[in-house]
């Protein structure tokens, strides 16, 4: 049996560093757009509210507490939507995003897709995972996803 496991510490830093940079970009231009600008600390407390906010919540929504695989089935252990063990076979598709940055999604069939925050795994790791699923399912291997639901 494999598993990864993340570093939820990582997870949060990363996801936090992005929505710090964002948000303390974002809310001072929506101000400057208003004709009231925003001041450094302003825009300093905004980027910390967004990233504090953001980082925890897809850390914890998004970063499962490990994946385990063997050759007939996959357990991916975390909160949403809850942990689950599926036979390779009930494999409906996985996005082709997701490698290093953004959600990735990986969805079995008659289930809801799990959204997996890569960004917590050790890059090694992460390959690994997405190199087994490119080279064992290629003809699963979904670009287009109306959100949770993969179209092609």
């Amino acid at each position: 049996m494999t598993e990864i496991k993340p570093s939820f510490l990582k997870a949060f830093g990363k996801t936090f560093g992005f929505f710090f940079v964002a948000g303390s970009l974002f809310f001072p231009l929506i101000a400057y757009l208003q004709g009231e600008p925003m001041g450094f600390y302003q825009a300093f407390w905004m980027g910390l509210i967004c990233g504090g906010f953001l980082g925890a919540f897809g850390t914890v929504m998004f970063t499962p507490k490990k994946i385990e695989w063997n050759e007939e089935k996959i357990t991916i252990y975390c909160l949403f939507p809850g942990t689950g063990e599926h036979p390779w076979d009930e494999l409906q598709a996985y996005s082709s995003f997701g490698k290093k940055v953004g959600t990735f999604l990986i969805k079995f069939t008659g289930k809801q897709a799990y959204q997996i925050n890569p960004l917590g795994f050790k890059k090694t790791e992460w390959i690994e995972f997405m190199s087994l699923l490119a080279n064992g399912f290629p003809e699963k291997k979904r670009s287009i996803w109306l959100g949770p639901i993969p179209l092609k």
